[in-house]
């Protein structure tokens, strides 16, 4: 059945615009922006239309991208929504800022908001969190209760988080949990993996227990020793059995030998290449240290090409005599 004509007040199209008193969408291969008064109503409603096929399209949200590419009819009711058929079955959603695809007879169905589904067999998929990427390739039922969750299940094991903001993986017939907020977690091997922090990013590539209680840090751990950090923006490696950390705030911390390299100052770029000890107490200073003597600035925003003076004269300091417990 074809559709009433609608009474167009002003029609503006890619190329230009035109104008009518009446418009058959089925007779047009372009995207058109309407201003359109129902001719039963009087309301005014915005409208962006495509309409590749001799059906009827229409939508009842304010801003969606809707494409038909066969003779069925197809609706959507939530705002701001990427809907697509490619089979005839009949596709709904009931929540708002969804992209859903259907490409099976099966029937697919979201409540949640802002979420990605797709379903690839003749299973039933659900999810009830909002903001969620959901898939599912085998025969079992997958659920997740967090928020705004990335969750893939390649095996016939029971995948679940309870944290917000996560992306987990498991690959194996093994177990994975997080606790944390905001953290990618990945595990490829039968060990137990786990994280405190707050914004961190944590691999583990060996059966060696890894953690952090720092918030907003990159970490890695290459080998079987442990790795620990305290501090809350820093970017800390090693790849050596050693021992590495750091108490300031806004640092980038390399550590190439087997020597103890620390900071405490805020905002500094600090590299160690030798075995010798750096350590800065000013603010805002650019320190290289290439060799086994000792760099020190005391003012605000200084480029010092010499070693610094004592009170008495006397040559600056070449190596700082200080151990610590650990």
């Amino acid at each position: 059945m074809q559709p009433k004509p609608l009474r167009i007040i002003s029609v503006k199209e890619r190329r230009g615009e035109i104008e009518g008193d009446r418009f058959y969408p089925y007779y047009t291969e372009f995207y058109y922006v309407f201003r359109i008064v129902s001719l039963e109503s009087g309301t005014i409603r915005m409208h962006k239309r495509e309409l590749n096929s001799g059906t009827w399209y229409h939508t009842f949200g304010r801003k969606c991208d809707q494409e038909l590419n066969g003779g069925t009819w197809y609706h959507t009711f939530g705002r701001k929504c990427d809907h697509e058929l490619n089979s005839g079955t009949w596709y709904h959603t009931f929540g708002r800022k969804c992209d859903h695809e259907l490409n099976s007879g099966t029937w697919y169905h979201t409540f949640g908001r802002k979420c990605d589904h797709e379903l690839n067999g003749g299973t039933w998929y659900h999810t009830f969190g909002r903001k969620c990427d959901h898939e599912l390739n085998s025969g079992t039922w997958y659920h997740p209760f967090g928020r705004k969750c990335d969750h893939e299940l390649n095996s016939g094991t029971w995948y679940h988080t309870f944290d917000r903001k996560c992306d987990q993986e498991l690959n194996s017939g093994t177990w994975y949990h997080t606790f944390g907020r905001k953290c990618d977690q990945e595990l490829n091997s039968g060990t137990w993996y786990h994280t405190f922090s707050g914004k961190c990013d944590q691999e583990l590539n060996s059966g060696t227990w890894y953690h952090t209680f720092g918030r907003k840090c990159d970490h890695e751990l290459n080998s079987r020793t442990w790795y620990h950090t305290f501090g809350r923006k820093c970017d800390q490696e090693l790849n050596s059995g050693t021992w590495y950390h750091t108490f300031d705030r806004k640092c980038d911390q390399e550590l190439n030998s087997g020597a103890w390299y620390h900071t405490f100052d805020r905002k500094c770029d600090q590299e160690l290449n030798s075995g010798a000890w750096y350590h800065t107490f000013d603010r805002k200073c650019d320190q290289e240290l290439n060799s086994g003597t000792w760099y020190h600035t005391f003012g605000r925003k200084c480029e010092s090409g010499n070693e610094p003076k004592t009170s008495n004269g006397g040559a600056g300091i070449t190596t700082l005599h200080r151990h610590f417990p650990f």
